[in-house]
């Protein structure tokens, strides 16, 4: 009924007058609303009064599914029997998480992160001849120019012209308005697209609708570009994997400082007779010491993208993750046993415990990463103290705060205690936090807090964290571990902790 263009740029115009906008910002479901309303749109009325009942009926429709969502617990009949009954619990309530996660993210992320991701994506496509030939749109002049038209949106400005130069980037980012016409909202609200593509391509312009995912989360966008250039090229050599595997060796290289760095590429390592196959004996990434030229940590990298539906997603979590959990511990195993790492060169690399284990992905699965119930239930899951499984956003939120691996350990044990209290947190900022304002605090209040009965089953969550959109979009790179972390706790709101 709606015309897509007209109602995107009045939207603007009118939202000071039209309270259900502002209700729908405010529980963080607006971004969703604009950019379905730009997608799917398919008629032509400019009506404010219209408008005005598209967003009061987007909002019931949300507050009506996402109760019937969370609500909707799968049998325990579907679970392993031996499974403790929270864990159960927390796999009936996954796809409510995911859904929420995906029409209304609350996680924590910064502006400067999300564009310090995308400036190295892009700064390996340029240098690799492989990946240039094929991706000639995809260059850092064009990704300035892309990222100075979101700024002049979110300004109310103007819009990106079509012959503009960051338009080569944003037509791989964009669907064509009204192109996803009849399609159901559901699958409108919480498919992948609106995270791959968050601009709107209109006759004259292109439009960063979903602003915040076109702020925040760019790198999603542009690595499923990517893909989908490089999977029609099939060109064996040429994969998004292997891109995001060179550009998080650099990113966590540089966040960790002191001069570590990555083996030549590519790196293998013995890992015994039983896993004799080249996959499993390649290292997505290592740091070596500048001094000793031994390995400090190792990881495994992933780029898999979120699955397409919301009740896949536990399922792609579990298999994905669990597959991580492995590669990490065969591989501090084989360097625990005396293995070495040899780079592209032919150098070899002994390691010098205790060495880190990293796994490195793309997004962070709904919350899973953090919830300890999950956690707990994959086969392979690591029980390494010094092993964590983080989204590149937030490995470098949490490797800013330390200025050296043996801080970074502390905070790794950090968090294992806490999951081997079984308390949750729904976001990895909120663990960081957690430990910034006190780490042995936070401890204590949860062993304080254990059941008295053995056997008792308890449960017990992290009081969740809040940055405001101003700060993260205004908040700086920081020039030190210090100010970050002075700069990251004076953001995030209601860092305390309870009971739940």
């Amino acid at each position: 009924m709606l015309d897509p263009a007209n109602a995107v740029a009045l939207w603007f115009e009118i939202r000071e007058s039209v309270p259900e906008i502002d209700t729908l910002s405010n529980v963080g479901i607006l971004e969703s609303a604009l950019w379905a309303l730009g997608a799917a749109g398919g008629g032509a009325s400019t009506d404010t009064l219209v408008m005005q009942r598209y967003f009061r009926l987007f909002g019931r429709w949300w507050a009506a599914k996402s109760a019937i969502v969370m609500f909707e617990a799968m049998s325990l009949e579907d679970f392993d029997e031996a499974l403790p009954a929270t864990t159960a619990m927390a796999f009936a309530s996954a796809d409510g998480r995911e859904f929420q996660s995906r029409i209304a993210s609350g996680f924590i992320r910064f502006r400067w992160i999300a564009r310090e991701v995308s400036a190295a994506l892009v700064k390996e496509i340029e240098e690799a001849p492989e990946f240039a030939a094929l991706l000639p749109d995809f260059t850092d002049r064009n990704l300035k120019q892309l990222e100075l038209g979101i700024d002049m949106y979110g300004s109310r400005l103007l819009l990106l012209s079509i012959d503009d130069g960051g338009a080569r980037i944003a037509q791989h980012l964009s669907v064509a308005a009204g192109s996803l016409a009849g399609t159901e909202l559901i699958d409108l609200a919480t498919s992948n697209i609106r995270s791959e593509r968050p601009w709107i391509r209109f006759q004259d312009a292109l439009v960063p609708v979903a602003l915040r995912t076109a702020n925040l989360e760019i790198e999603s966008g542009l690595l499923a570009a990517v893909d989908r250039i490089l999977l029609s090229s099939k060109l064996p050599a040429a994969t998004k994997g292997e891109l995001f595997e060179r550009t998080a060796q650099q990113l966590i290289l540089e966040a960790l400082g002191h001069g570590y760095r990555g083996p030549q590429r590519p790196a293998t390592l013995a890992c015994g007779v039983a896993y004799e196959r080249a996959d499993d004996r390649d290292v997505d990434f290592a740091a070596i010491a500048p001094n000793s030229g031994s390995v400090i940590a190792i990881g495994e990298v992933k780029a898999k993208s979120r699955s397409k539906k919301t009740r896949s997603a536990l399922e792609a979590f579990m298999a994905q993750i669990d597959e991580v959990s492995e590669q990490i511990s065969l591989r501090l195993d084989a360097l625990e046993k005396g293995s070495s790492l040899k780079d592209g060169h032919g150098r070899e690399y002994t390691s010098m415990n205790p060495v880190l284990g990293l796994g490195i992905l793309l997004h962070g699965y709904g919350g899973n990463l953090t919830d300890s119930r999950t956690m707990s239930a994959l086969p392979n899951a690591a029980t390494r103290e010094l092993v964590a499984i983080l989204d590149i956003h937030s490995w470098i939120i949490v490797l800013n705060m330390f200025d050296s691996p043996m801080e970074l350990q502390e905070y790794l044990r950090f968090r294992f205690q806490l999951r081997e209290l079984s308390v949750i947190a729904m976001d990895e900022a909120d663990l960081a936090i957690a430990y910034l304002s006190g780490p042995e605090r936070t401890l204590s209040f949860f062993r304080s807090t254990l059941p008295k009965s053995k056997g008792q089953e308890s449960v017990r969550t992290l009081n969740g964290c809040f940055v405001s959109a101003k700060d993260s979009i205004e908040t700086l790179k920081p020039s030190s571990s210090e100010g970050w972390r002075a700069t990251l706790y004076s953001v995030a709101e209601n860092n305390t902790i309870f009971e739940n």
